[in-house]
């Protein structure tokens, strides 16, 4: 009766590392795949995030404008008396949109792989 215990117990734990490592492989594999999928509409006029500075000439008196376009409408805008103001907000809006693509790749490979692993815990219970 120990013996069978043990036994079931190095097999779970043998099926574990096996889980992990498929979580681990899918998740890469879908953070390429996320990042292959975000590339094709990262530059030119029809880019998925577009990010347009707006600053005015010296003789008119107002404020630079910063709007974000989000397949091609604008999600967001705001102003600020000088464009420099804009510095941070232009590293953020650029390189965000692609760690979000390769984040969400991964965790789609992460959740395919969970739901890969009950799949064939359920399988291999039934034989």
């Amino acid at each position: 009766m120990q013996r069978q215990k043990g036994n079931r117990m190095a097999e779970r734990q043998q099926r574990r590392g096996g889980d992990r490592l498929l979580a681990g492989v899918l998740g890469i594999v879908g953070a390429v795949v996320g990042l292959m999928c975000y590339l094709p509409y990262s530059d030119g006029s029809e880019a998925a995030v577009m990010t347009v500075v707006v600053i005015p000439s010296q003789r008119v008196k107002t404020d630079a404008s910063l709007s974000v376009v989000f397949f091609g409408r604008v999600g967001y805008s705001r102003t600020a008396p000088v464009a420099s103001g804009f510095a941070a907000e232009l590293i953020f809006w650029r390189w965000v949109p692609p760690a979000f693509a390769i984040l969400a790749g991964a965790a789609g490979g992460g959740i395919f792989s969970h739901l890969l692993s009950r799949w064939r815990r359920l399988v291999t219970s039934k034989r």
